[in-house]
């Protein structure tokens, strides 16, 4: 593969581009008073990323130049990476990756609610289980969870519509949840990184029972059930 980038006037580089190695040539070619300076390089460039950074720099008694030429290399995955603490896809606040950062969970930098009720008290949501104890792991993702929720027609108001309804920081984002009761424990443990929380619970999206809800305290992380009818605070999440 050969890729031209046409420079400004009076240079000219061409790179031969391979999945790791890049050569390339160029010619600077600067005119004054008649006289013609030309500088050629020849050189190769090794590369293990996608994404190859070249800075060029010529400088003469005349005049001094900086060139940045940014190629994607063939076949190479560009996706970025991304860290905890850090802004996420959607604007949030990254707080836990996986695949080495290529996916993730991202919060939202201010609770949506400060005292929804999670709804649907005394009605048992058939397409999620009833988890009985702290220590069982919710097999659904909290956006799942969220989806069934809405579904079931648990109100306007309740945590799950309210986190669904955030539209993320930069307010065209629709795939923000509920976290399930594991994704609400990433939050909490990333509650100095992302700022903005209550001292008291928040709403998890698993379900315990008809009346009852795993919540989470934002004052020393214990993980609790609590009625469904109890107004408490919503922090949304995305995954990415």
């Amino acid at each position: 593969m050969s890729l031209i980038y046409q420079p400004p006037l009076n240079s000219n580089v061409q790179f031969k581009l391979s999945r790791s190695k890049i050569n390339f040539t160029l010619s600077k070619v600067i005119r004054s008073n008649a006289t013609e300076i030309t500088k050629n390089m020849k050189t190769s460039y090794y590369t293990k990323g996608a994404l190859v950074l070249f800075s060029l720099f010529f400088t003469t008694v005349l005049a001094a130049q900086n060139k940045v030429v940014v190629i994607p290399m063939a076949g190479d995955d560009l996706r970025t990476v991304y860290e905890i603490g850090k802004t996420g896809p959607a604007g949030g606040i990254v707080i836990h990756v996986t695949d080495g950062g290529l996916h993730g969970l991202e919060a939202s930098h201010e609770d949506q609610s400060a005292s929804a009720e999670w709804g649907c008290f005394g009605i048992d949501i058939l397409t999620m289980p009833n988890i009985s104890s702290a220590a069982t792991p919710d097999p659904n993702t909290g956006a799942y969870n969220t989806q069934q929720i809405i579904a079931t027609g648990c109100g306007a108001s309740s945590a799950a519509a309210v986190a669904s309804a955030y539209m993320g920081p930069n307010g065209i984002t629709t795939d923000w949840y509920l976290p399930n009761k594991e994704e609400l424990n990433l939050l909490y443990n990333q509650k100095h990184v992302v700022g903005g929380f209550a001292s008291g619970g928040y709403w998890s999206s698993s379900e315990s029972s008809s009346g009852m809800v795993w919540i989470q305290l934002f004052d020393d992380g214990v993980q609790l059930g609590s009625g469904k009818n109890f107004p408490l605070s919503v922090r949304a999440v995305r995954a990415f």
